[in-house]
């Protein structure tokens, strides 16, 4: 019978001590074919002196056999039908498959690990690329729609497919500020999974697609590192756009990924001239101290250089800075020289207000892009760190207000400075779930945010990251002056999302982003219809549960999909209130919710997880003894759950204030378990307790009365059921 070159191998390494009358033995165990005892008998034939010629045979066969491939065009495994193989690497391949997903045919890239790779070491590295992938989510990086196993056990990624040209071919025939208008938002990309500490490690043309409509897409972090995972790494990527650091072996860092985007750099921007020379070099410097300390700094430098500034790697010549000024503003050229004279000494006293202005905005984008955000996401996950998260908030924001002057006249930074204000809101506001409760000054921020999106025409945006932002700040600016009672200018802030996301929809139909955006709004509309009557409202929830699955089908991460589920279901069941002849659908819809938020608690254990799972289990136990559908085993449990969950030490972000709100709650789902077992005196006592606790609370937000309200139905609900 036929052996592979690995069984070869190792018969021939055994064969090779033994004298020759034992291999005459041992080969006659072997049922072997012709072909393959001829090969070995005739490698044993060689002389000492032959191991070269040996190792050039065997490793011939070895290299021959590690390409055949796991997949062909036109087979079908599990739900996939192959189409056509996309690429290949050192650790697996890439097919272009075609499945059906709630009765839509869709696309999507395959990678399945090579089957000379199936050893636990080489698992290990692809289990590495799958959770590497699954906690990245930007506009120009190619999302993970699933991952799992094929038949045989044989684990596979499924991508985001994308449709469009490697960067280099892309770039052919494109003015050159066009070229590094590309090369900023690839930047953009990388340095969004710096933010989640993952270096890609590979960054070249050939990983990077240009879309149809221009933009580009991130792909194939294969050989990717999570810096915050302490695993052991891979070799060298491309040999090519790799920096000498990367190809002596040395452990990952995010320099390693700035050294390569200076590469492409010289290959997309060809003869750009010697300032776009300059960004390069300083990019690729052979000296990790001589480059950009980040990417954000090198993106920085290519906006400088298309909006005709000074870049930062060419120097800080008075000459060079004044060359800049004059071909922004060329009027200072007219005129003669008389007024060319009086231009210079204008421009002398501008040049000092300018150089001032360049630091601030360098200052701010600092600031905006790290030190409020990424340090607090990192100060975050330490036990005990809600002191230290708001000493760093107290002294972000007072830097960030000296520093809005900064921004002024400049598009660029003033649209950093819109989501600075956004983000820092978020991590005031007491509707946020990782909250400092600084309500007051997140109304502020909310609102100088959406003015000044609005002031930089956002509005009509193309861009999927200023279309979401523009977005994500109208419907958190509208929130916010609803709770402040101020519902008409909430309705017309909301109003103006709406055309904004509706507008976005239609002209981004693939984008998952706007259809998540859409789906939030059409709860609004579901409430609404619900002042209506029930049947409206629920006919419009249905709608928007039914388009659940295409968050999945556009390639949502899988985060954004369950909580899209929670919260949607949880609505559903809310829709439909106490009405007891629905109550086999509230169940279905509270049970789905349940599920949904502990899938998402499994993937990512956050503040915000943890707060909708527990928010989520109260509404179950709620809303089924409302209508007495309970399932007294699931209360139970759901009550256990609840209870580890708030007393666990590693119960994140444990000292904030919020956390004795969901205390309080936990006692109301007792009560409301206890009463749906119509067992008053157990509910009589949770309930006083719970109440007990809501009046020590001060000052006292809409939740404490709301709760109140509902511990007093509750009890009279009891006594006429006596």
């Amino acid at each position: 019978m036929p052996i592979s070159a690995i069984e070869e191998a190792d018969l021939f390494a055994r064969l090779v001590e033994l004298e020759d009358t034992d291999r005459v033995a041992v080969l006659a165990e072997f049922d072997l074919d012709e072909e393959s005892r001829a090969r070995l008998l005739a490698l044993l034939g060689f002389e000492n002196g032959a191991e070269d010629e040996l190792g050039l045979s065997v490793s011939g066969a070895m290299r021959e056999w590690s390409l055949a491939g796991v997949l062909e065009a036109g087979m079908r495994v599990g739900r996939f039908e192959v189409v056509r193989e996309l690429g290949r690497g050192g650790m697996g391949e890439v097919w272009m498959v075609e499945f059906e997903e709630q009765g839509v045919r869709r696309r999507g890239a395959l990678k399945v690990l090579r089957r000379h790779l199936m050893e636990p070491d080489q698992a290990a590295l692809w289990d590495r690329e799958r959770r590497l992938v699954a906690r990245l989510s930007h506009p120009y990086i190619a999302g993970m729609i699933e991952s799992g196993t094929l038949e045989g056990g044989m684990p596979f990624l499924l991508m985001e497919y994308v449709e469009g040209r490697r960067l280099d071919d892309a770039v052919e025939g494109m003015p050159i500020a066009g070229r590094v208008e590309v090369m900023r938002k690839v930047c953009d990309a990388v340095a969004a999974a710096h933010r989640q500490m993952v270096v890609h490690r590979d960054l070249k043309p050939g990983n990077v697609l240009i879309t149809s409509d221009g933009l580009p897409k991130l792909v194939d972090f294969g050989i990717g590192q999570a810096l915050d995972l302490g695993q052991s790494y891979l070799g060298a990527g491309t040999r090519a756009y790799s920096s000498p650091e990367q190809l002596a072996g040395e452990e990952p860092t995010m320099a390693m990924d700035v050294f390569s985007l200076g590469r492409m750099l010289e290959r997309v921007a060809g003869e750009g001239g010697e300032e776009l020379g300059s960004i390069a070099r300083k990019a690729t410097a052979s000296a990790v101290g001589e480059r950009y300390e980040t990417v954000g700094e090198l993106e920085a430098d290519l906006g400088r250089w298309l909006e005709k500034k000074p870049v930062r790697a060419f120097g800080d010549g008075v000459g060079y800075r004044l060359r800049c000024l004059v071909r922004r503003q060329p009027w200072v050229t007219v005129g003669g020289a008389v007024a060319v004279g009086l231009t210079f000494v204008a421009l002398v006293v501008a040049w000092k207000q300018y150089e001032q202005a360049q630091k601030r905005a360098a200052d701010l984008q600092a600031l905006a892009g790290v030190a409020i955000f990424d340090l607090d996401e990192e100060v975050r996950k330490l036990q005990g760190s809600l002191k230290a998260r708001q000493m760093l908030l107290e002294t972000a924001t007072k830097y960030l207000a000296n520093l809005e002057v900064a921004a002024k006249g400049n598009a660029v930074l003033r649209a950093e400075l819109a989501d600075a204000y956004l983000k820092t809101s978020a991590l005031m506001s007491a509707s946020s779930a990782q909250s400092l409760e600084r309500e007051d000054d997140s109304f502020d921020l909310a609102e100088k945010g959406y003015r000044l999106r609005e002031e930089l025409g956002q509005f009509d945006a193309k861009d999927p990251k200023i279309r979401k932002g523009y977005a994500d700040s109208a419907r958190d600016y509208a929130q916010k002056l609803r709770l402040k009672r101020r519902i008409a200018e909430s309705d017309k802030i909301a109003e103006r999302a709406q055309q904004h996301i509706e507008l976005w929809v239609m002209e981004e139909p693939k984008s998952w982003q706007a259809l998540d955006h859409f789906l939030f709004l059409e709860n609004n509309k579901t409430r609404r219809l619900r002042l209506k009557g029930i049947d409206l409202a629920k006919e419009n929830q249905q709608k928007v549960v039914a388009r659940l699955p295409e968050l999945k089908q556009l390639g949502a991460p899988e985060r954004s999909y369950w909580r899209q589920m929670v919260i949607q279901n949880s609505l559903m069941a809310g829709v439909m209130g106490g009405v007891h002849k629905l109550a086999p659908e509230i169940l279905d819809s509270m049970t789905k919710a349940v599920q949904a938020a502990e899938q998402l608690y499994r993937i990512e254990q956050s503040v915000l997880t943890t707060r909708l799972l527990l928010t989520t289990y109260l509404e179950y136990v709620e809303y089924t003894v409302d209508v007495d559908m309970v399932i007294f085993g699931e209360n139970e449990r759901l009550i256990r759950r609840s209870e580890e969950i708030l007393r666990s030490p590693e119960l994140p972000d444990k000292d904030a204030a919020f956390w004795e709100q969901h205390r309080l709650e936990f006692l109301i789902m007792r009560g409301w378990a206890a009463y749906g077992r119509k067992d008053d005196a157990e509910m009589g006592r949770w309930f006083a307790e719970c109440r007990a606790g809501l009046d020590r609370v001060e000052p006292k937000p809409f939740w404490v009365h709301m709760r109140r309200g509902q511990i007093g139905n509750i009890e009279k609900q009891a006594k006429e059921r006596k």
